[in-house]
């Protein structure tokens, strides 16, 4: 089940229609993953 998070700054997962959406928000960085989004977006993939 994927849901919208406000709290978390840096990933944003949201579900539009059958599809989910992840808004990755770290533009000083390029966009570049970190362990902590890693572990945010995984068990969204799963």
């Amino acid at each position: 089940r994927m849901s919208k998070h406000t709290d978390a700054v840096e990933v944003l997962l949201e579900r539009k229609g059958c599809a989910g959406v992840i808004t990755l928000n770290r533009p000083k960085f390029l966009n570049a993953l970190n362990l902590s989004m890693i572990r945010h977006i995984y068990p969204q993939l799963k």
